[in-house]
């Protein structure tokens, strides 16, 4: 799954441009995809974000949990205590401990973002965020399945992950 600001537009983000070309490539082993977090905050500018809402269409989207003055209603689910408490845990890990009315509105984004991505089993979320990036290794230990990475070390291990699938014989090259 990818982050808002990853969404490539103007193709000049070369490994976003080789992530999609995978993904049209390798259809069954590579996805690309978008929480539903990340059209609401397009949507929040339009104007400036037109092209990048076009892109976004195409991307297969995710309905994380709904929450109240963030989610788009028909575009969320709601939650259950467990995602309560994976959300608040993940709000944690990325933004410090604090009543949950003090957090940002962006850092509700980028947990959602996140959240959605381990509720989903993502393999990775790929961002350009500092404060996101500084803290993969909390997240899949606690969480066991996603990576939050850029998008470079994301090309990379998808590529080695489609070797491995050559040389295992589940994918012809």
């Amino acid at each position: 799954m990818i982050d808002t600001n990853m969404i490539n537009s103007k193709q000049k983000l070369t490994s976003v441009n080789e992530l999609e070309r995978l993904a049209i490539d390798y259809p069954n082993n590579v996805m690309f995809g978008k929480t539903d977090a990340l059209d609401s905050e397009l949507e929040q500018n339009t104007i400036v974000n037109a092209a990048r809402l076009s892109k976004s269409a195409n991307l297969i989207e995710y309905h994380g949990v709904g929450i109240v003055d963030h989610s788009r209603v028909g575009h969320s689910v709601v939650g259950t205590d467990k995602d309560d408490r994976e959300f608040g845990e993940i709000l944690t890990i990325l933004f410090e401990r604090k009543p949950r009315n003090e957090y940002t509105k962006n850092e509700v984004k980028d947990a959602s973002h996140v959240h959605t991505a381990i509720r989903y089993s993502a393999n990775y979320f790929i961002t350009k965020d500092k404060i996101l990036l500084g803290k993969p290794q909390q997240i899949k230990d606690r969480f066991n399945n996603v990576l939050i990475c850029s998008s470079d070390e994301c090309i990379k291990l998808v590529l080695a992950r489609l070797e491995v699938l050559r040389e295992n014989g589940r994918i012809r090259q």
